[in-house]
């Protein structure tokens, strides 16, 4: 699998999340712009099995330096548990942990403690 691949199959897993609520996408490894108005990145952990010729998605979680709520974590749950990325290189038998970046939340959205 080369990087256009992975990237493309990313950025589809990312468009599954549109209806999801404090979706604040900015497409897959951008930077954060703290200059105008957002501040942490909303960044979901993805839990990958290798499977052979491509990687399916068998959890979902936020990232612990990500910043989402706790409605936008069970919505990607829901969205992207089961998605398969065409990966003609893996073999099956292992997993793997894959950051996707959904953007900066903008500050005024982020909870107060």
């Amino acid at each position: 699998m080369n990087a256009r691949q992975f990237r493309a199959g990313m950025d589809a897993l990312s468009a599954r999340l549109a209806r999801c609520p404090d979706r604040y996408i900015q497409g897959f490894g951008e930077s954060v712009v703290q200059d105008q108005g957002w501040d942490e990145q909303t960044v979901l952990m993805l839990e990958m099995a290798m499977l052979d010729g491509k990687m399916e998605v068998v959890d979902v979680s936020l990232h612990p330096n990500g910043s989402a709520s706790a409605a936008l974590v069970a919505c990607a749950q829901k969205m992207l548990r089961g998605q398969v990325i065409a990966a003609p290189l893996t073999k099956a038998g292992s997993r793997m942990q894959v950051p996707l970046s959904l953007g900066p939340a903008p500050i005024e959205s982020q909870s107060q403690p």
